[in-house]
């Protein structure tokens, strides 16, 4: 199930369309296809189901239905993949942040989007479920760092976007459930990111389950990374954006793809493949001036520092 990846020759210091570097990948290709044609009908601007606002260097994404616990359709899945779109290569936006609106995070599927699924054929189903997949995959390789701020329950579907973050800052008022099995259905979509993250042996027990899990469980096996009072997650996820900051942009784009591929690709591909990513980062200009910075005791280009803002 690995993805394609730009073959060792890809040039780090000299990024090309792709989102690491090497090729645009056809996967999110696809979910702007489908992206295209649920535009149709005007019904995307009635609504704003998802929130952005560019915070510095930050972009905040809110999943903006409360009054349902921001519950998954077609809608917010669109208008979360246009803003990833549209800030992909933004040079101004360097972390991507994503939360819920009120009281939960993500409750999974809306009821209504539930009814409709009822009367789909087989084909829009498909069609149906590779947005979401198309919405995961997107997030799991954006070339920047993620951060999922979750302030609250995270169920079902919900749970994608906690598996696919870099980062995982959980409130010790939130909780996580995988309940598909009790429609009789499975968390299929999430389930590469989950087994990736939190092994296959837990997602056997939460999947066939659907039990609760607590915040303080997800730590425990690996699913959040922090859990924090609930009044203090903006401050943790503050600590984590300052680090983020502080590194360069390319090589944080560049650490995402090695951590993906070593566990996918054989140890004597990974060899050459690592030999040379390290060899061109070296030269690359990110490189030079990170390594001129330290041995001249200041801050590279990228750092909040060099800007004159506080670190």
């Amino acid at each position: 199930m690995g993805r394609r990846h730009p073959g060792p020759g890809g040039d780090p210091g000299h990024p090309g369309p792709g989102p690491l570097g090497g090729p645009q990948r056809a996967r999110p290709e696809k979910g702007l296809r489908h992206l295209q044609v649920l535009n149709q009908g005007g019904r995307l601007g009635e609504e704003k189901k998802v929130l952005e606002k560019l915070e510095g260097k930050v972009l905040r994404i809110t999943l903006n239905r409360p009054f349902i616990r921001n519950a998954l359709d077609s809608d917010l899945m669109v208008q979360t993949l246009e803003i990833l779109r549209a800030h992909r290569d933004d040079p101004e936006v360097r972390v991507v942040l994503f939360t819920g609106a009120g009281t939960a995070f993500c409750a999974g599927a809306d009821l209504n989007w539930m009814r409709k699924a009822l009367t789909l054929s087989y084909e829009e189903t498909v069609r149906d479920s590779a947005l979401l997949a198309d919405l995961f995959y997107t997030i799991y390789e954006y070339p920047k760092p993620t951060i999922a701020l979750v302030n609250g329950p995270a169920i079902g579907g919900g749970v994608g976007f906690v598996a696919t973050c870099d980062v995982v800052i959980t409130s010790e008022e939130a909780f996580f459930r995988l309940s598909e099995v009790r429609l009789g259905l499975i968390p299929a979509v999430i389930s590469y990111f989950l087994v990736r993250k939190v092994g296959e042996s837990r997602c056997r027990e939460l999947m066939l389950t659907g039990r609760k899990l607590s915040a303080e469980e997800s730590l425990e096996i690996g699913l959040s990374h922090r859990v924090v009072p609930h009044g203090a997650l903006e401050q943790e996820a503050g600590g984590y954006i300052r680090r983020f900051l502080s590194a360069g942009p390319q090589a944080l784009r560049w650490c995402k793809e090695v951590i993906e591929r070593v566990g996918t690709h054989p140890p004597e591909e990974i060899r050459d493949y690592t030999v040379d990513i390290i060899a061109k980062l070296r030269t690359g200009p990110e490189g030079q001036e990170g390594m001129s910075a330290f041995l001249e005791k200041r801050p590279p280009s990228w750092s909040p520092e060099a800007e004159g803002k506080p670190d």
